[in-house]
Parts: structure tokens; C-alpha cells; sequence
């Protein structure tokens, strides 16, 4: 029993510091004026500052673009340009060595 009260404990401390980090980084972003964002290797954003949302005119939050692609927030046209040379330029083999 005091092992597992520990192993959850522990458990709890870790979660705390993980969203402690997080809301840094989202408090950090969001302090900066210029659009940001960023995807994984497969065009899914990751995380977007509030400057993005307001620059895209996504009507409610950053949970309109968190999740998505190019593909599902633009037109076809616009996310074919916006994809372009992306994979090749930022996660070539090299980049994620």
C-alpha cells in the first residue's frame, strides 16, 4: 500500500509539471504578436499563439486549429500552397537527427 501511495504521488507531481510547462509555453507563445503555429510530420497542428487564430479568423479558439490539418481549415487550393515543400525542407532525415 505505501508503494502505491508513493507510485501516485509521484504520478500527481509528474501530471502537475507537465501542465505547468505547458501553460508556460502556451502563456510564452501567446505573448508573442506574430502568427505561430506548429504541425507534426504528417501537416497536424500541434499548437498555434492567439495571433494565429486572430490572423486565420477562426471564430472561437486555438481547439479550431489544434488537431487539423491544412486540409480541413482552407480551401484545397490554399492548403495544396501552404503544404508545399514542407515535409522536405523541416523533417528531412537530417533535421530530426
Amino acid at each position: 500500500v505505501l508503494f502505491l501511495t508513493r507510485a501516485n504521488f509521484l504520478r500527481r507531481q509528474a501530471e502537475r509539471a507537465i501542465q505547468a510547462e505547458k501553460e508556460f509555453t502556451e502563456t510564452v507563445l501567446d505573448a508573442i504578436a506574430v502568427p505561430l503555429y506548429y504541425r507534426d510530420i504528417n501537416g497536424v497542428y500541434l499548437g498555434t499563439n492567439n495571433a494565429c487564430v486572430e490572423f486565420f479568423g477562426f471564430e472561437k479558439n486555438k481547439c479550431d486549429i489544434i488537431g487539423k490539418t491544412s486540409y480541413d481549415l482552407f480551401t484545397r487550393e490554399v492548403a495544396d500552397n501552404a503544404d508545399v515543400g514542407v515535409a522536405p525542407r523541416f523533417f528531412s532525415q537530417s533535421a530530426i537527427l
